[in-house]
């Protein structure tokens, strides 16, 4: 009918029986959110490599093709974060961990409101086998994950990860570079394990202090010296 849609084609090294429960995975869970920036299916349907899967597309351009620093417009960032946040926010109150959290599934609109689209990935399961796994299982991007989920630490995986994954994709986006200067996956998870981040005003001047030491704190590296909640983060933003 001349609606645009956005594609998105799933796929999953253990097989295209599992891209599709991921991909309806995602239906469900989209369709029992009550969160106002979250994308739902409008559709699901099987492919050679696995499933696809067509979302609206509310215009703009991904997070991850966003190649400018916000460290000059505070006032910006801080709108975006609080946006994001708060969808964070309503998906942790239904009890949901995402999991996933990357540049790639997060859409800036025109008039700046960020929505979301991966949550095939979710789970209200906190303390299964299935949440301790190495990033390149899923396909989750190694430099977005916890130290816990990169799979080397006997810990499982809780809402706090999903909080410290929002810390790296806001850490690059008022900065316009990750925390750690890594060349390749490995080093990256040695990274999140072993490595203290650059504070983001060190990484770029114009970052006031006040931002970079809550990114700090998201960036944590036991989940207990994080924030304890997203609720605690939109509070310490919106101030």
């Amino acid at each position: 009918d001349g609606t645009p849609v956005l594609v998105r084609t799933l796929t999953d090294p253990r097989g295209l029986q599992r891209a599709r429960a991921r991909a309806l995975q995602e239906e469900r869970v989209t369709r029992e959110l009550d969160a106002d920036r979250v994308l739902r299916p409008l559709a699901v349907t099987d492919v050679a490599e696995g499933a696809q899967i067509l979302l609206p597309d509310p215009g703009g351009r991904l997070l991850s093709r966003r190649r400018t620093a916000m460290a000059g417009d505070p006032a910006g960032f801080l709108a975006v974060a609080i946006d994001m946040t708060r969808t964070l926010v309503a998906a942790h109150r239904q009890g949901l961990t995402l999991r996933a959290i990357d540049p790639s599934l997060l859409l800036p609109d025109e008039e700046g409101h960020v929505f979301w689209m991966g949550l095939d990935r979710a789970t209200n399961r906190t303390t299964d086998a299935d949440a301790v796994e190495a990033p390149g299982v899923l396909g989750v991007r190694a430099e977005y994950v916890s130290p816990e989920q990169t799979g080397r630490m006997n810990r499982s995986i809780d809402q706090r990860s999903d909080l410290y994954a929002l810390g790296m994709v806001l850490y690059e986006l008022v900065t316009g570079l990750l925390p750690f200067d890594a060349t390749d996956a490995v080093g990256t998870i040695h990274a999140h394990l072993a490595r203290t981040p650059i504070p983001a005003d060190a990484r770029h001047r114009d970052v006031p202090q006040v931002i970079a030491r809550i990114l700090d704190r998201l960036l944590a590296k036991t989940a207990e010296d994080r924030y304890q909640s997203a609720r605690g983060l939109l509070a310490d933003l919106q101030v």
